[in-house]
């Protein structure tokens, strides 16, 4: 009976996960081969997350994820007499799609909603992608919000995967010791006996990228895992890009973690390791969403100072 229930729930889950794949769609055709996904969820931005998914392009005809009311709507056009950009979102949609969850589309060059029109439909373009607000070139920006706004999800988990082959890549392992103008950094390279001098603990940063459907692309893979060995320890665990949770002091990745916890920078953080004398292993293994994967190992001889 029990292995009946067992069975039953992931069944439903997996049932439901199709479902809900099926009720939305890309705003943006992303098969095509000029579409690229440039950034995706949960990327640093230096001091924050990035909350939703990029696609590159310039006047792309955009399409509701799925039937919509307007939620928001904010465009230049609409403030003559105040020069309310170019920083920021840029000219900006919101749309509520009824079933708790809302969508957003960011920089947007023009759109296409008639006075007194409230309801969008599934296949009705109303805006293009353009370069409005704080870009770096024309692009669709679009984030996927779930409990009535409770939670910014990551697009891929209710919408159909990328087609992408390519695994991510692993670069190094590195100790950062801040500075307010040049941090010093010591790289560890896999596959190599990687001498370091510690002279207190320290935790270790991951530079790691995906490149998606093209090799130049450096996105951040969907999940992380490293185990950690040493001739006293064992210890595995992993860090996965879902959702970002509004609370009290901020937005925190999967309800638990702040943007500190995760980055410093660019650089993704793991932990402070319970680093022993002598040789200390690390596995990592990156994943993107499509679960194409690659692994690499670490050597760290430690030298402890402290």
């Amino acid at each position: 009976m029990h292995l009946i229930r067992k069975f039953l729930t992931i069944f439903i889950f997996i049932l439901n996960s199709i479902i809900i794949a099926n009720e939305f769609s890309w705003p943006i055709d992303i098969s095509k081969e000029n579409h690229l996904i440039t950034s995706t969820f949960g990327e640093s931005r230096y001091d924050h997350f990035h909350a939703g998914i990029d696609i590159s392009g310039d006047n792309l005809p955009i399409y509701p994820i799925q039937e919509g009311n307007i939620l928001y709507l904010d465009f230049n056009s609409m403030h003559t007499h105040i020069n309310r950009f170019p920083s920021g979102s840029g000219n900006q949609i919101w749309l509520d799609h009824n079933n708790g969850y809302w969508s957003g589309y960011f920089h947007l060059k023009k759109f296409f909603i008639p006075d007194k029109k409230f309801r969008i439909s599934l296949n009705e373009s109303f805006a293009l992608t353009g370069n409005t607000g704080r870009s770096m070139g024309a692009h669709l920006h679009f984030f996927i919000l779930q409990d009535y706004g409770r939670k910014i999800i990551n697009p891929f988990q209710i919408l159909s995967k990328e087609i992408d082959e390519n695994p991510p890549i692993i670069e190094y392992l590195l100790f950062i010791i801040p500075d307010k103008e040049n941090d010093h950094i010591t790289i560890i390279v896999p596959e190599e006996e990687n001498h370091i001098r510690l002279t207190q603990p320290r935790p270790i940063y991951l530079k790691v990228h995906d490149p998606g459907r093209i090799k130049n692309t450096k996105r951040m893979p969907y999940k992380i895992e490293y185990i950690f060995k040493n001739n006293k320890t064992l210890e595995q665990s992993s860090i996965t890009f879902d959702y970002l949770e509004n609370q009290e002091e901020g937005l925190k990745l999967n309800g638990k973690y702040k943007f500190n916890h995760i980055y410093h920078r660019n650089y993704l953080k793991l932990k402070t390791f319970d680093f022993t004398e002598g040789k200390n292993f690390i596995t990592i293994t990156a994943y993107d969403i499509n679960q194409n994967k690659s692994t690499k190992k670490f050597i760290l001889n430690i030298k402890k100072e402290y």
